[in-house]
Parts: structure tokens; C-alpha cells; sequence
């Protein structure tokens, strides 16, 4: 069944956001990342993941970790769709760089999702809604668009993070115009009316949570050369207790399977 054609929405809140990450291009961060993020987010999702999946990311910012997922060998194809046609132009500049084949990139809203009803294996959306007035709709097209049995995966800042500070909402809120925060079981209560069951609710990157409480208290009284080095030694460090302060983490991480109708 088609499902309704994308519709204009109203962007203005979101309107910092863009201009924020589009300050963050350079190859050199886009590489670093997606190392670093490789492993830990391909033992989330790996088992989750059958041959011929085809996935989509909603809202993918310049592709850091839709390319990570495209390498997985068990992705036919993935989708990257993000709202903002500089963020994908830059994608797609990456995509043709590194001779991404199975990749395609679309500029639309997640909030209007235009795609077929149950067209993807797996759903990602991660940063990404908690910046919306009403997440649950796009919650909502992201579940029409998984086939049964597919899985979406919700990922957003921890309210229970020791990083989620005032400070951290306020300078949130002045970059992206909105800043929600989830504790992981609010996260997953967002998913229990559009058919998802939860499979998954934890807490993830303890380090990051610890190194931008840092930040935020030293982060003015450190030489700038030494701030990233610093911080980037505590986060690795202190993600070696993520097993057993996850609840504290900066993240809230949400895996839902898609139940038949």
C-alpha cells in the first residue's frame, strides 16, 4: 500500500540544528567517528540483522553511522533520510568518496516518512526525535514503514545522565531550537501505541556522560589543546564501568520489534 507523499512541515525550531551540524563536515571528524562508533554500534544491532535487510536511517545527519551499518554484509541496501538538503549534499559527497554502492539518500522529513507500508527491516533514529514537538508521530511512521517483524531502534540524550545538566539543556536548546530528555523507560513508553513491542530499554556511554559533566565544569580552566586529549581519556576510561552504571549513561537506547497488525 502507498502511503501519503511527504507534506511540508515546519521547520523553524530546527532551524539552529542544521546550521550547528553543518559546522561539523570535515572528513577527518566523519572518519574518526565512524571508527570509533563501528564497534560498539554494530555489536547493538549485528544480531538483530538477517541477510537481505534493507534499512533505513531517519534523520542522518551527514551518514556517520548510516555508512557504519552499510558495511554490514548482511545489508542489501540502506536509506539515509535527513530534512536538511545541505546535510545530505555533503552525504552524498562522502557516499560517492568512499564508493558507497549500496547506499541511497533522500531529502524528506522523518516526521512524513515517503515511503511504502512495511518497506524496511530496520529503523534507526538516533539523536533525533527528541528535538520534535511531537515525537510520536514520527514514532508513528517510522512503525508504518517496518515490515512485521522488523526493528526499530530509538536512541536519545539520558534524562538520568549525570551530563544532562541545566547548562547542557540551555546550550541544547540555543543550538537546536528544542531539547527533550529521556530516561530509557520514558523513551520506550513512547513506543507502546504503535504496535512495537520493546524487546530492549538500557542506558549506553557512561564515559560520555562523565567526560561532558567535565567539560561542563573545567571544560573554561583547560589549555585548548589539552580539552579534547583530556576528555576523550576520561570518556574511554570511565566506559569501562558502562556495564554497571549504563542507568547513568548519556544515552537511552531503545530496541522495539514490530508486532503483526
Amino acid at each position: 500500500m502507498k502511503r501519503n507523499s511527504i507534506t511540508a512541515h515546519a521547520v523553524g525550531e530546527r532551524r539552529s540544528e542544521i546550521a550547528e551540524w553543518e559546522q561539523s563536515n570535515s572528513d577527518v571528524k566523519w572518519l574518526t567517528l565512524c571508527v570509533i562508533r563501528r564497534e560498539v554500534l554494530m555489536r547493538t544491532i549485528t544480531k538483530w540483522i538477517k541477510p537481505g535487510a534493507v534499512f533505513l536511517e531517519a534523520g542522518c545527519g551527514v551518514g556517520r553511522r548510516l555508512f557504519v551499518c552499510a558495511l554490514n554484509p548482511n545489508i542489501k541496501h540502506a536509506v539515509g533520510l535527513d530534512f536538511s538538503k545541505e546535510l545530505i549534499k555533503t552525504t552524498r559527497k562522502f557516499k560517492a568518496k568512499y564508493g558507497f554502492h549500496n547506499i541511497s539518500l533522500i531529502v524528506a522529513d522523518t516526521m512524513h516518512l515517503p515511503f511504502q507500508t512495511g518497506k524496511f527491516d530496520i529503523i534507526s533514529s538516533l539523536g533525533v526525535i527528541e528535538h520534535f514537538p511531537n515525537p510520536q508521530l514520527a514514532i508513528r511512521e517510522m512503525s508504518e514503514t517496518l515490515k512485521t517483524g522488523g526493528y526499530l531502534f530509538l536512541e536519545t540524550p539520558n534524562k538520568n545522565s549525570y551530563a544532562t545538566t541545566s547548562m547542557w539543556t540551555k546550550t541544547a536548546i540555543e543550538k537546536f531550537g528544542r531539547q527533550d530528555l529521556y530516561s530509557p523507560e520514558q523513551l520506550a513508553q513512547l513506543t507502546e501505541k504503535h504496535k512495537l513491542r520493546t524487546i530492549m530499554v538500557t542506558g549506553d556511554d557512561f564515559g560520555g556522560s562523565i567526560a561532558q559533566l567535565m567539560n561542563d565544569r573545567l571544560g573554561k580552566h583547560l589549555p585548548k589543546p589539552f580539552i579534547q586529549p583530556v576528555f576523550q581519556s576520561v570518556k574511554v576510561l570511565c566506559n569501562l564501568l558502562n556495564p554497571v552504571m549504563k542507568h547513568r549513561g548519556f544515552l537511552s537506547v531503545v530496541i522495539a520489534k514490530r508486532t503483526a497488525d
